[in-house]
C-alpha cells in the first residue's frame, strides 16, 4: 500500500504544476489582450487602421530586408497599425522570434518596429545599429548575417562611434552604434543633411523598465524601418509609438 505522505505529496505537486501551467496561460492572455489594447489605442490616436492579423501581406513586404524582424523564419505577425500618409504607407508593429540558445540562457528576440514604403527607391541600403556587447546582443548576431556584405562608415561623432560610460560610469569595449552601406557616396550625402543628427536625438525617447532601448535604422529599396533592437524588449506605450513614428518620418524627410 503506498504511503499516505507519498500521496498527498504527489497530489500537491499535480496541484502545483497544474497552477503553473494556468498561471502561464492567464499572463500570455493577458499580455496579448494588452498588445491589442495597445494597437487599438495608436490607431485611433494616429487615425490608421488596426489589423489582428496579417491580412495586408505585410511578411512579404519587409522579406527584401533580410534581417532582424524580417528574417525567416520567425512566429507570425500578428497586430499591427497601417495607414497612409501622403503617398506613403506606414506599418508600425511588434515582431517577436522564437527563442535563442538554452532555455537557462537563451533569449526571445524581440522588435518594435516603424515601417514606411515610400513610392520610388531611396537608391541605396544602409543600416545603424548596436554592436552589443552582452551576451544577450551576441546570440542576435544570426539576425544580422545579410549585413555582412555592407561596409561600415566611419562617423566623425563620439557620442555615435565611440563606446560611452552607462549610468554606472563603465565603459564597455564594443559597446557603440555602428553605420554600414552598400553606396559611400549616397549615404555620405544622407549622414550631411543629417541623418546621424536625427538618431542621435530619437533614439534616447525609448526606455522600458528603466532600460534605455537599443535602435536600429535600416534602408532598402523604398522601405525605411526605424525598430529597437535590444533582447527580449519591446515598446508597450503608445506615446513611445508616437515616438518611433516620428524618428522615422524625420529619416525618410532627409532621404527624399
Amino acid at each position: 500500500m503506498m504511503d499516505p505522505n507519498l500521496i498527498l505529496f504527489l497530489i500537491l505537486a499535480i496541484c502545483m504544476f497544474g497552477g503553473f501551467i494556468s498561471l502561464f496561460i492567464f499572463l500570455g492572455k493577458r499580455a496579448e489582450k494588452q498588445e491589442i489594447d495597445l494597437f487599438k489605442k495608436l490607431s485611433q490616436k494616429l487615425g490608421f487602421s488596426y489589423c489582428e492579423s496579417d491580412t495586408i501581406n505585410l511578411e512579404n513586404k519587409i522579406a527584401p530586408l533580410g534581417s532582424d524582424f524580417a528574417k525567416s523564419p520567425v512566429n507570425p505577425l500578428k497586430q499591427m497599425v497601417y495607414g497612409i500618409e501622403g503617398e506613403n504607407s506606414i506599418y508600425l508593429f511588434n515582431r517577436d522570434a522564437p527563442p535563442v540558445g538554452s532555455a537557462k540562457h537563451g533569449v526571445s528576440p524581440s522588435w518594435s518596429v516603424c515601417l514606411i514604403e515610400v513610392g520610388q527607391s531611396f537608391g541605396f541600403e544602409a543600416v545603424i545599429f548596436h554592436r552589443g556587447f552582452s551576451a544577450g546582443f551576441s546570440k542576435l548576431k544570426e539576425y544580422k548575417m545579410a549585413l555582412e556584405k555592407l561596409r561600415e562608415v566611419e562617423v566623425d561623432k563620439p557620442e555615435f562611434a565611440k563606446p560611452q560610460p552607462n549610468r554606472f560610469g563603465i565603459t564597455l569595449i564594443g559597446d557603440k552604434y555602428i553605420l554600414k552601406t552598400d553606396d559611400l557616396t549616397k549615404c555620405q550625402k544622407a549622414v550631411e543633411r543629417g541623418m546621424i543628427d536625427i538618431f542621435l536625438k530619437h533614439r534616447q525617447n525609448f526606455k522600458v523598465m528603466g532600460i534605455n532601448m537599443m535602435m536600429a535604422v535600416h534602408i532598402k529599396d523604398n522601405l525605411l524601418a526605424v525598430y529597437t533592437d535590444h533582447p527580449s524588449v519591446s515598446l508597450s506605450k503608445v506615446e513611445q509609438f508616437e515616438h518611433l513614428y516620428l524618428f522615422a518620418k524625420e529619416i525618410k524627410e532627409i532621404l527624399t
